[in-house]
């Protein structure tokens, strides 16, 4: 089984605090002992945040949003739903 998360830097959190950080890691911890793999879908501006983490793949697909900015910190995530729904 896949297991994906994602992080827009665009949303209302913007850079994330070290608690948000540190529950992304905590999460991933978790899962890739039970799942193997592990793929963040993040933009550019938060993939070094994320480099530590135990992820086992971190693409940038929500670069789409670059220079957009929406107080609806759910707009990642659903781009990264249809992004997952396509393959």
């Amino acid at each position: 089984m896949k297991v994906y998360m994602s992080y827009w830097s665009g949303g209302y959190q913007k850079t994330p605090n070290e608690y948000v950080l540190g529950l992304h890691k905590l999460s991933a911890s978790y899962a890739v002992k039970h799942y193997k793999e592990i793929t963040l879908i993040t933009d550019s501006k938060s993939k070094d945040l994320f480099r530590d983490a135990p992820f086992t793949n971190i693409t940038t697909d929500l670069d789409v949003f670059d220079g957009v900015e929406n107080r609806n910190w759910a707009l990642g995530k659903l781009y990264a739903y249809k992004l997952l729904a396509e393959k």
